[in-house]
């Protein structure tokens, strides 16, 4: 799953814009088929907004989903890669 994020968020993201992810481009298509507008640019964000009412800033909101993203790889990598030496 970090691979395919990464792969969208990089890969396709060279074409429709870094950070493009495929599958909020077909949630909001539902959405938006549903009838609901005015939707952010990022699921992250629309989480903090309507899930979780929290209403944080754009930027930050897009640091920490980064920030959280880069914790998973690395913690992906120790635990199939480098763990797995030391056992």
């Amino acid at each position: 799953m970090v691979g395919a994020t990464l792969f969208s968020w990089l890969g396709l993201g060279f074409w429709y814009g870094l950070g493009y992810c495929f599958l909020t481009d077909w949630e909001w298509d539902v959405k938006r088929t549903l009838g609901e507008g005015n939707l952010p640019h990022s699921f992250t964000q629309y989480l903090s907004d309507n899930v979780f009412g929290l209403y944080l800033d754009t930027g930050l909101v897009d640091l920490l989903t980064l920030g959280l993203f880069i914790l998973a790889i690395l913690l992906t990598i120790w635990v199939n890669f480098i763990k797995p030496l030391f056992d």
